[in-house]
């Protein structure tokens, strides 16, 4: 359609330059143009051969579905070429201007769209520095982990496009806790590394549990928490808001039991 409407609109532009290269004829040329009823015949009524081609291949066009549409904007270049020469050139650059400014809206709306797909191929949309609102998060009491006195996360994206992940803080003992992971949004398993597990791998081997992560979309992760065995034990959603100024991470147990709701503010 767009394709369709420049070419017409590019056709009537050669046509109305040559009517008014021949000023004798310019009244008879415009009148014609006034009483055609279709690109066929007004394409009759002009002597530029090449120009009448053009205006004749546009009537399989012509006789497509939305014929309507179409024969509004026909009616509408009509009674522009018959109408004095500066008129009909300032309404053909009004009507150049408008398509250029329609396509530019256009593009601007499909680009956060299209930057919104992209990023749901594999950026992590919490990448930056979070501190957790102690505030505004909730734990369910005995159920896993408790409230801290501190935390702050960090994502990093790699050239090689693992994202690596990284929290410190103090828990409710003043304790120092520590979890880091690397890892891509492809299915596979990583694991997850704390204060203790670290301390066991390095002392006699013992594997962490793993993760799998999946980028539901452009603001959405899901993380599968698994143990040694592949057993899940629980799942964490974490939601970064439109604005990109928070996330909310939802913990759950194998059950689907909710264990902690934490917020996070960017820094």
């Amino acid at each position: 359609m767009r394709a369709s409407l420049i070419l017409l609109t590019s056709v009537y532009a050669s046509a109305y330059d040559e009517v008014s290269s021949r000023q004798d004829g310019t009244r008879t040329a415009a009148q014609a143009c006034s009483n055609s009823r279709s690109p066929l015949q007004f394409a009759s009524h002009l002597k530029n051969e090449r120009t009448a081609s053009r205006l004749s291949s546009l009537l399989p066009i012509w006789n497509r579905k939305n014929r309507h549409k179409r024969s509004q904007e026909f009616r509408f270049l009509r009674i522009m070429a018959a109408r004095e020469p500066q008129f009909w050139r300032n309404e053909m650059s009004r009507l150049l201007l408008l398509r250029i400014g329609t396509t530019t809206l256009c593009i601007l709306m499909v680009f956060p769209f299209v930057r919104g797909q992209s990023a749901g191929t594999g950026t992590d949309p919490r990448i930056g520095t979070w501190k957790l609102n102690i505030e505004k998060s909730k734990y369910t009491p005995g159920s896993g982990p408790q409230a801290p006195n501190m935390l702050m996360r960090q994502l990093t994206s790699r050239a090689d496009g693992f994202v690596v992940f990284t929290q410190t803080g103090l828990d409710s003992q003043n304790n120092p806790v520590f979890i880091q992971s690397t890892y891509k949004f492809d299915g596979k398993g990583y694991p997850e590394f704390t204060q203790s597990t670290l301390a066991e791998l390095s002392a006699v081997g013992t594997r962490p549990n793993s993760n799998i992560y999946k980028l539901v979309d452009a603001y959405t992760v899901e993380i599968t928490r698994t143990d040694q065995t592949g057993k899940v034990t629980g799942i964490s959603t974490q939601v970064l808001s439109r604005d990109g100024r928070t996330h909310i991470s939802t913990g759950r147990d194998a059950t689907g039991k909710v264990l902690a709701t934490q917020v996070w503010d960017k820094q």
